[in-house]
């Protein structure tokens, strides 16, 4: 919980404070402007995802941990997907991916091309963390030796 800002909290927000008397700030900025203490399985996100902007246009409310989860995994899932689409070398295609071969694919059903030539070679879709490197540097070289 490093980097945010703890503050001492006041007596009507009590309920909400930390054993040593101290709450953070950005659960006491929204707690303010509710008008009421926060729950405890409440969460307060800091959109810019900077702690140290507790400015109330800049945090957002969750009633629980699991709801914020939620939002955070299609927040990343949605910017995955934005990455997705172009490659660091902008030669590189994607292309349809073969059902044999659709654990590997975008949600659209994409693939990147020489990504799905050595899935081929080896008989098998890749693991999510296993990567296709191009020896020769030419990332249009989607020969695979083995």
């Amino acid at each position: 919980m490093k980097d945010y800002r703890r503050v001492i909290c006041p007596e009507e927000f009590k309920s909400m404070a930390h054993k040593n008397g101290q709450v953070r700030y950005s659960k006491l900025v929204m707690a303010k402007h509710l008008g009421r203490p926060l729950d405890y399985e409440e969460v307060v996100h800091h959109l810019d995802g900077n702690k140290q902007n507790c400015d109330i246009s800049n945090l957002k409310l969750f009633p629980t941990y699991s709801d914020f989860q939620l939002y955070w995994h299609e927040k990343r899932a949605k910017k995955t997907r934005r990455r997705n689409t172009v490659h660091k070398n902008k030669d590189v295609k994607a292309c349809a991916c073969p059902e044999e071969f659709k654990a590997m694919a975008w949600k659209d059903g994409r693939i990147w091309e020489h990504r799905l030539a050595v899935a081929k070679a080896i008989g098998r879709p890749f693991k999510r963390k296993e990567v296709v490197h191009h020896f020769d540097e030419n990332s249009l070289n989607n020969k695979v030796e083995q």
